[in-house]
């Protein structure tokens, strides 16, 4: 027999129920989610791949939305963090770049000796 509480046997009926049901699965996945990170990001890939296999494409791009929306905030919130320490930019040495108008020697800006 299956305990009252799991996700098995919950059916959920309304907006509260659908709720709950979504803590439930957030709560089993983050109990597993730091034995293996990269085995847990394909779990979760895997999960949002399946739950919106059916869904009209609307709904998917909703979802989508909502998880560009939470990766656009760790990103700022990981600038912030980081605006205390010093970054440090690549350097590009002088020697190194090449201006637009220059051009191999070899050909002079012609095409005599292709093909």
């Amino acid at each position: 027999m299956k305990a009252k509480n799991s996700i098995d046997a919950f059916v959920p009926r309304s907006y509260a129920d659908f709720m709950r049901l979504a803590a439930m699965i957030v709560d089993k996945l983050k109990a597993v989610q730091d034995e293996d990170t990269v085995l847990y990001l394909e779990c979760l890939k895997a999960v949002v791949k399946g739950s919106l296999d059916e869904m009209w494409p609307e709904d998917a791009k909703e979802v989508a939305a909502v998880a560009e929306l939470i990766a656009s905030d760790k990103i700022k919130a990981e600038r912030v963090k980081r605006k205390g320490r010093k970054v440090n930019k690549v350097k590009v040495k002088p020697g190194l770049r090449m201006n637009a108008d220059e051009g191999s020697d070899d050909m002079d800006g012609d095409m005599d000796g292709f093909m």
